[in-house]
């Protein structure tokens, strides 16, 4: 319930104000809490929201699937951020 609720307040105070979320990093068990999730979010919301598996250390490669995902200039600036 708290998930629902939450989803659909922030989806009420701010309707359709959400271009893409990417969640990274994110744990391959991460997976299973967001597939019993995902059925309580608006499906519009749902196609939004892209998990990203992969190590995070700070020496760690960039997934690959971010440069899908996003500008290659963006990574970089996050990537200078994060050292």
């Amino acid at each position: 319930p708290f998930m629902q609720t939450s989803c659909r307040f922030l989806c009420d105070l701010h309707p359709e104000r959400l271009e893409s979320c990417i969640i990274f990093p994110m744990p391959k068990v991460a997976n299973v809490i967001w597939k019993a999730v995902k059925p309580f979010l608006h499906k519009d919301t749902r196609k939004k929201i892209v998990l990203v598996n992969g190590p995070a250390g700070v020496k760690d490669p960039v997934p690959k699937k971010m440069s899908q995902l996003m500008d290659e200039e963006m990574i970089h600036q996050l990537e200078d951020k994060r050292r």
